[in-house]
């Protein structure tokens, strides 16, 4: 571990960070550790490698970035669920003061599963006081007119609340906005930074 935090520090000076930022991701990565908060999350996800994350993530959960929503595509199985939990992680012991009671994880193809009387306002009022929210999964497949009205119930409810909004998708914001129409995917996109992730399936490596 120590190792690597100083091989992060060096290779961040070189990208000319500036030594407030290389400081405070190290602090980060220092008290996660030491505090074992990534023992709080999924069991799969324990060995959440956060030290060769994006550098736009690194931006983000340092709030050099100041937007608050992350939209991160990319092919099934290339680590996008990986790198929302190991951004909440970070954000637990960011100078946000977050804690695992702020975070709320909707898997959305779980939600749509769910039969019609679910009143999804009601389903997000009841959720609408945590901080963070992430939608994983979004747009696998085009979907039909009641699922696009439910997604957009649920989006514009955390589009006007303002709340962190990290989303995950196998759709590119082109393929997005064909599958759930320009009014959620506007909402979604806009002020956010957007991270596609690359390589191979490694569910099955």
């Amino acid at each position: 571990m120590e190792n690597n935090l100083l091989q992060l520090i060096e290779k961040w000076k070189k990208e000319t960070k500036t030594d407030d930022q290389v400081f405070e991701y190290e602090r980060m990565l220092r008290f996660l550790y030491e505090k074992e908060i990534l023992k709080k999350l999924p069991k799969k996800y324990y060995d959440i490698d956060l030290i060769n994350v994006p550098e736009k993530i690194k931006d983000f959960v340092t709030r050099k970035d100041k937007n608050k929503k992350l939209f991160i595509h990319g092919a099934v199985g290339t680590g996008k669920t990986y790198l929302a939990y190991g951004i909440k992680a970070l954000m637990e012991v960011s100078a946000n003061k977050l804690n695992i009671d702020d975070f709320v994880f909707i898997n959305i193809p779980e939600l749509l599963l769910e039969p019609a009387s679910l009143d999804i306002k009601k389903y997000y009022q009841t959720r609408n006081k945590r901080k963070v929210i992430v939608l994983d999964d979004l747009s696998v497949e085009k979907q039909s007119e009641w699922n696009i009205h439910r997604l957009y119930v649920l989006i514009n409810g955390i589009y006007e609340n303002d709340h962190f909004l990290i989303i995950t998708s196998n759709s590119n914001p082109q393929q997005l906005s064909e599958r759930v129409g320009d009014r959620i995917t506007s909402r979604i996109l806009e002020n956010s930074t957007i991270i596609k992730t690359e390589g191979k399936d490694k569910r099955i490596l």
